[in-house]
């Protein structure tokens, strides 16, 4: 173990410093509990401290680490200021995270600190999106994450691990089995006796070392560290070690007694002081003085973490959305040509991918096939396997890789076969790249694009048939786009690809084989700004992806009857809330039209934000045309039952505006 004498002093000034810091921060929030201000969540790393030290002492600076929600060893270990790390914890505006994070959420990017992860095992996907970008820019890189035994039951934990074992990519995966996940004993999580013993199902190496040694940790994590960056491959780490603290403050403490006292006999700081005393390394009195020192250094980082200031509540809505780049709409001028989606689609990403070598895509079967709607067609031959690949079907890993990307820097573009899988991969999604760029306090961006085929009309039932953009509309931190021309096709893919934030790109497979007018050369929609498809007096009708399409044809069919502007949003986050009421102010009549069901839909949301903003401007009482509250049948008449066709929409917009008209006869009014 190349370790010299000077360097286990630093390393055991830094175990006694996390373990001061975890009683001194117990302690307050102690107090606190005490005097009735809950100070949220705080699990203890106290036990834990021989790992973080251990595995971080093998890692240089740019290497990267994702963190757990028991991550304050770790914070410290890679050296994230004491001083910010305890303000996080506490929530003030100095801390690590801005106080937008807490206990739970440390990054620091300074250091290629990725974050901790309030969900269990969360952090594990996310871990193969740095360790491709590391690949993919020819670096030696090593990323590092850490999870519980818990964790090791997680559909993404087998999912990561066989990826990367697939790629082999550069990751470390560390198990701090503390024996108990909250509080299920690791028996009752795992059949087997040692989880490092999982790695083999995967071909990778599993090692098994004692927890408390600060020897032992360090040579299997120089071991698997040193593979990792000469290109071998990932290894799973389980180190065998035990919590001297329930799972978290709120949790009375369960465990046996004599458990935890035979443990408190193994305490890694203990074994590392007595260790040195016996090699002659320190004497009790240095070791002693080391201890001085640390407290110390608490005791500053305590006292700047009370004298800091709490966030300003008024920057909040800053942080969401990462700015620019700034995207430009111009009428194009060029020759047009005449395009399907896909052939648009693969445009944008060839052109996006030519200007920019941090464009990358990647999804299942997407390499030499093309992907099943062949929309990467041609681009791993052009670009090469590094920038666009294949995964296995692992919707997590795909999501949580690209997560994981965006946050070291590349700009990943993924394909989800059908959006009906996008229940696969939610926590990556939802709890981490649309939050990260929050918890972390604006200190990450993560411009990724997902682009998935939604809805019904192809007869393929109920799984693979569903419109669910309110979903993601529902995820604070998500962009959401869904074109209904080809041009659109292009020129939203595009200002998607450049966008510095998570967007979700959603194409209708029923407009496959639709062939539209395409501009040539380089243009761009930006996201935000809708189209008016027809201008007209009576009724403002707002209708997106497929039904902006039956929108225009029911307008066509009421010409000479009733005159129908037709607005397409074409993004529903951001929404363009200024063209619609701009209409409503010729027409006072709203009437949005979606597939997806009126149910806390689209539509109602839209809805909300007229009568919100601009409630004078209504004739009377707007109306949403959605899909039945019920699963996409299969059978061709069932299915047209369930989603709006042109005659409701005829229908609808007939009663509409006749019914005002009769109201109007008799001088009742709607409201």
């Amino acid at each position: 173990m190349d370790t010299s004498p000077e360097q286990l002093k630093v390393m055991y000034e830094t175990m006694v410093l996390i373990r001061l810091f975890e009683l001194g921060t117990i302690e307050i929030f102690a107090q606190r509990m005490k005097a009735g201000d809950f100070p949220g969540a705080l699990h203890s790393s106290e036990g834990q401290e021989a790992i973080a030290v251990g595995v971080m002492s093998r890692l240089r600076r740019d290497d990267y680490v994702f963190s757990t929600y028991r991550g304050h060893g770790h914070a410290i270990a890679k050296g994230i200021p004491l001083e910010q790390v305890a303000a996080e914890v506490y929530g003030r505006a100095t801390g690590a995270s801005r106080g937008f994070g807490g206990s739970m959420h440390l990054f620091w990017n300074e250091l290629n600190f990725m974050g901790g992860n309030g969900i269990v095992g969360g952090g594990i996907p996310l871990s193969l999106g740095t360790a491709y970008a590391a690949v993919k820019r020819g670096t030696d890189q090593v990323t590092v994450v850490f999870f519980g035994d818990g964790a090791s039951s997680q559909g993404s934990f087998h999912e990561s691990l066989n990826m990367a074992a697939i790629k082999k990519w550069p990751v470390v995966f560390v198990c701090e089995n503390n024996l108990y996940a909250a509080t299920t004993h690791v028996s009752g999580n795992c059949p087997i006796k040692n989880i490092g013993d999982r790695a083999a199902a995967y071909g990778i190496p599993g090692l098994v070392a004692d927890g408390n040694d600060l020897t032992a940790v360090i040579e299997a994590a120089q071991t698997a560290v040193a593979r990792a960056r000469r290109g071998e491959g990932p290894t799973l780490i389980e180190f065998k070690t035990y919590r001297h603290r329930a799972h978290c403050m709120v949790i009375p403490e369960h465990r046996p007694g004599a458990e935890r006292n035979q443990w408190r006999q193994r305490d890694p700081i203990e074994l590392l002081s007595a260790r040195m005393i016996a090699d002659g390394i320190a004497d009790q009195t240095e070791l002693d003085r080391i201890r001085e020192q640390a407290g110390g250094q608490l005791e500053e980082a305590l006292a700047f973490m009370r004298q800091s200031p709490l966030p300003d509540p008024s920057d909040i809505e800053k942080v969401l959305y990462a700015p620019g780049p700034t995207v430009t709409y111009t009428p194009p001028q060029h020759p047009t040509r005449k395009l399907t989606p896909i052939k648009a689609m693969n445009e944008a990403l060839t052109e996006e991918m030519q200007q920019d070598e941090n464009v990358v895509l990647f999804g299942e079967d997407i390499g030499a096939y093309g992907g099943v709607w062949a929309l990467s067609k041609g681009l791993q031959k052009k670009f090469g396997e590094r920038r666009v690949f294949d995964t296995p079907l692992s919707e997590a890993a795909i999501m949580g890789t690209a997560a994981g990307a965006a946050m070291g820097g590349l700009r990943p573009v993924i394909e989800i076969m059908y959006v009906d899988f996008m229940t696969c991969c939610m926590d990556p999604l939802v709890n981490q790249a649309a939050k990260i760029r929050f918890m972390s306090g604006g200190a990450f961006s993560l411009p990724m694009t997902i682009i998935a085929p939604c809805g019904a009309g192809t007869s393929e039932a109920a799984q693979h048939s569903q419109s669910l953009e309110a979903w993601f509309l529902n995820t604070p931190g998500l962009k959401v786009v869904m074109p209904s021309t080809v041009a659109d096709c292009k020129g939203l893919l595009k200002a998607s690809i450049r966008d510095n934030n998570p967007v979700m790109f959603l194409w209708h497979k029923c407009l496959y084989d639709l062939e539209g007018e395409v501009p040539e050369g380089e243009w761009t929609i930006p996201l935000g700004q809708a189209a008016v498809r027809r201008e007209g007096t009576d009724v403002t009708l707002v209708a997106y992806s497929l039904m902006a399409h039956r929108a225009l044809e029911a307008a066509t069919r009421l010409e000479g009857e009733i005159s129908v502007e037709v607005i397409d949003p074409r993004t529903l986050r951001p929404f363009d809330l200024e063209t619609v009421l701009r209409s409503l102010r010729k027409t006072g009549r709203l009437m949005v039209v979606h597939e997806s069901p009126a149910c806390c839909g689209v539509g109602a949301e839209i809805v909300r934000q007229v009568t919100e903003g601009a409630f004078d401007l209504l004739k009377q009482a707007p109306k949403i045309i959605g899909g039945k509250d019920l699963p996409i049948p299969f059978a061709k008449p069932l299915e047209n039952a369930v989603i709006p066709q042109v005659d409701d929409i005829v229908n609808a917009l007939r009663r509409m505006v006749h019914e005002r008209r009769r109201n109007e006869d008799d001088g009742t009014t709607w409201r």
